[in-house]
């Protein structure tokens, strides 16, 4: 399912399935697992930071367990989603007392308040499917796949989908969706030369001029920069090159011995 795919998808399940549209949108938005969707509880979310929890998975046949990867993870959610989210946290609420009830821990229940087995959004999904005009082949697990597709096409880290996903390795992020990945970036080798270049004093590694500069500033910021460890605001930051000539620094040391030698004679 493609980028245009998915929008026409999420237009007519707003329509179509508007009771599921919510779940549909936040596993095309956080590329979770459907089981990993249906199992999550309001207390998984935290929706100032933009995040939520992934704790449990619900397998088909009702039985709640670890996600697939073996261990929960944590998952960002854009601005998007949290506004939906933090919507249908309203209604819930407001449906609870209505109702004279306590709000509902799962965050997409069935009916009767319990899990949502998985059969019923892959049944809505079918027919959202159909009102789109898309290919029945399609599945709830292609929200997943072309959530991870869009990112990378988009030149997002694969570490980065990785971590989002759940996945147990980088190696089957790339094997699994290495077709979206950028193969070419033009313009990045000439980026090179717009962050710095080599001095001409061998070892020390200075900005490129681009105007006038705080002088105090300097030493601190190309630490930061390098990865060297800070000296203090205003000193200047001593760097000793990794070219040193060592037969060049015996020799010195033994010129200056010899010096001291004569003076010692002479006194």
């Amino acid at each position: 399912m493609i980028g245009s795919s998915s929008v026409a998808f999420l237009a007519a399940a707003e329509e179509k399935a508007p009771r599921l549209y919510p779940l549909f949108f936040l596993m095309s938005r956080t590329g979770l697992r459907l089981g990993e969707a249906l199992a999550l509880k309001w207390d998984d979310l935290d929706l100032v930071r933009g995040e939520l929890r992934v704790e449990r998975a619900l397998g088909p046949e009702g039985e709640t367990d670890t996600p697939k990867s073996g261990h929960g993870r944590t998952v960002d959610l854009g601005t998007s989603t949290c506004d939906l989210l933090h919507q249908l946290h309203v209604d819930a609420g407001e449906a609870a007392l209505t109702q004279g009830g306590p709000l509902c821990p799962w965050i997409f229940p069935s009916v009767e308040g319990g899990l949502m087995p998985h059969i019923t959004p892959q049944k809505a999904f079918g027919r959202v499917l159909k009102a789109a005009g898309l290919p029945s082949h399609y599945t709830c697990h292609s929200l997943r796949h072309t959530y991870a597709s869009l990112l990378l096409a988009d030149g997002v880290s694969p570490a980065y989908v990785q971590e989002q996903l759940g996945h147990a390795s980088i190696e089957l992020t790339v094997g699994t969706y290495g077709r979206w990945l950028r193969k070419r970036a033009p313009g990045a080798v000439d980026r090179l030369d717009g962050k710095e270049v080599v001095a001409k004093r061998p070892g020390m590694v200075a900005a490129r001029d681009s105007g006038a500069r705080n002088p105090s500033s300097q030493p601190l910021e190309m630490a930061e920069r390098e990865g060297f460890e800070p000296s203090v605001a205003g000193s200047p930051l001593h760097v000793i090159s990794s070219h040193a000539d060592s037969t060049t620094l015996a020799s010195l040391l033994n010129n200056l011995l010899k010096l001291l030698q004569l003076v010692v004679t002479k006194w």
